[in-house]
C-alpha cells in the first residue's frame, strides 16, 4: 500500500477540509470525504511529507498498524521511518 494512501486513510472529513484548504485545491466537493480522498490521492502536488506535518502521533501510530511497523519512538522517529518504508528498495550492484 502507497504512504499517501495510507495518510490519507487515516485522516478524518475536517482533517482533509484542512489540507484541500492549506494546499490550495480547487474542484472538489469538501462535503464529500471520498471525493477529497480521492483528488488529494491523485493530486501529483500533495506528496506524503506534506500530508504528514498534519498527523498527530496517535495517527502515526495509526498509520504503522497499518503497514506493521513497530509503534514506538519520538514523532521525528516515526515520521522518517513511514517514509522510508514508501521508499522503493535499494538494490545493491553486482560486481563481475
Amino acid at each position: 500500500m502507497n504512504v499517501k494512501w495510507i495518510i490519507l486513510s487515516i485522516l478524518g472529513r475536517d482533517d482533509l477540509k484542512h489540507i484541500v484548504d492549506d494546499l490550495g485545491i480547487d474542484g472538489v466537493d469538501r462535503r464529500s470525504v471520498e471525493g477529497m480522498w480521492a483528488k488529494l490521492s491523485r493530486s501529483r502536488k500533495v506528496t506524503a511529507d506534506d500530508l504528514l506535518g498534519y498527523l498527530r502521533k496517535d495517527e502515526l501510530k495509526a498509520a504503522y498498524e497499518k503497514i506493521s511497523i513497530p509503534t514506538t519512538g519520538k514523532r521525528g522517529d516515526l515520521v522518517e521511518r513511514l517514509l522510508d518504508h514508501g521508499q522503493p528498495a535499494k538494490t545493491k550492484k553486482v560486481s563481475g
